[in-house]
């Protein structure tokens, strides 16, 4: 019971930062829109004692021509990017708002002239995760090396979306085929454990490719243990967490289209088929000539290495027996996202 108790606090824990995070970005956002129009409202009064003091002088031609310049700086104080939908417009504008208080240039060519078939909730999370990206790693370069360039457009009947930075940092490396974050948290936890072992893997082999491992096991059981528990519970066995997220969504797919259903669950079936070949490969077997010379060197994990590989284990079980520990504290946030979905 204290171990639910200790799950429950921290997923709200976790929820909390989370809503922490996305208000503090929204009161940045808003904050700085706000700095602008006071500064044009300070602005106006200004354009006002003008018009005045041509009133009283009897200068139509004078009022009309400053008229002008107003009608012109109006179209300028106007959202700087019309895409054609309203939502992307809002949240387009919002985040170059707040790239410009940053000090970095935007450059955008955007067209939407379609409604689409994705929910404008959906485009809000990706447009808005694109540039809060974009825009952390601009931060960290010098003033006049920051820029941001972003073409949307329709192809066909989808949305190509394009987001083009420079960054500090070198190009990310790839693990096992695939870019890693570097934003720490917010991962799923069999992810997460299965990157960390096969990082743990090619440490030991400095090989990348499985085919060029084998007979691990002989000499990293424990290791290898953690990599065929990992792999079971990415493969949604029962038991492990991920079966009941894997459940949901077959049963919510089955619900939608049950051809669509069963090309979910072949994903699934060909995930297994994977995971058993890679333990094969990597634990199995006879080493291969790539490692031979250095297998009788290969370690087991360390003290360091097995204990945070447990918790995410006992994570994934705990979850997988008592599904409760997370559902519950998800359903609240989930049902208010469905009725915001639902009234749109």
């Amino acid at each position: 019971m204290m171990k639910l108790k200790f799950f429950s606090k921290l997923l709200d824990k976790r929820i909390a930062a989370y809503q922490r995070e996305l208000i503090e970005t929204h009161y940045k956002e808003v904050d700085n829109m706000y700095r602008q129009m006071r500064g044009w409202r300070h602005d106006y009064r200004g354009h006002i004692q003008t018009m005045k003091v041509l009133a009283a002088q009897g200068d139509l031609d004078g009022i009309k021509a400053y008229l002008d310049a107003l009608d012109t700086d109006l179209n300028t104080v106007d959202l700087a990017v019309k895409t054609g939908n309203a939502m992307a417009d809002a949240i387009i504008n919002s985040k170059i708002s707040l790239a410009k208080s940053r000090n970095i240039p935007v450059q955008i060519d955007a067209h939407i002239p379609v409604k689409l078939k994705m929910s404008e909730l959906d485009l809000c999370c990706i447009l808005g995760n694109l540039f809060d990206n974009a825009m952390d790693a601009s931060a960290e370069l010098p003033e006049e090396e920051r820029l941001i360039r972003v073409y949307m457009d329709m192809k066909g009947t989808q949305l190509y979306i394009s987001f083009t930075n420079f960054t500090a940092t070198k190009k990310q490396k790839k693990l096992a085929g695939r870019f890693v974050t570097t934003k720490g948290e917010g991962h799923g936890a069999s992810v997460a454990l299965t990157l960390m072992l096969s990082t743990m893997i090619i440490n030991r082999t400095g090989e990348w490719e499985m085919r060029k491992m084998g007979g691990l096991y002989r000499r990293a059981p424990i290791l290898g243990a953690f990599f065929i528990a990992a792999s079971f519970a990415g493969a949604g066995l029962p038991g492990f967490a991920n079966f009941w997220g894997e459940l949901c969504v077959l049963t919510s797919l089955w619900n939608f289209s049950p051809v669509v259903c069963a090309l979910g669950a072949t994903g699934i079936i060909i995930s297994a088929i994977y995971a058993l070949r890679a333990i094969a490969n990597i634990f199995m077997g006879e080493p291969s000539p790539a490692i031979a010379g250095k297998f009788d060197s290969i370690t087991d994990m360390t003290l360091r290495e097995k204990i945070p590989a447990a918790i995410l284990i006992v994570s994934l079980l705990v979850v997988g027996f008592f599904p409760k520990t997370v559902s519950e504290g998800l359903n609240s946030y989930l049902s208010n996202v469905a009725t915001y979905a639902q009234t749109k």
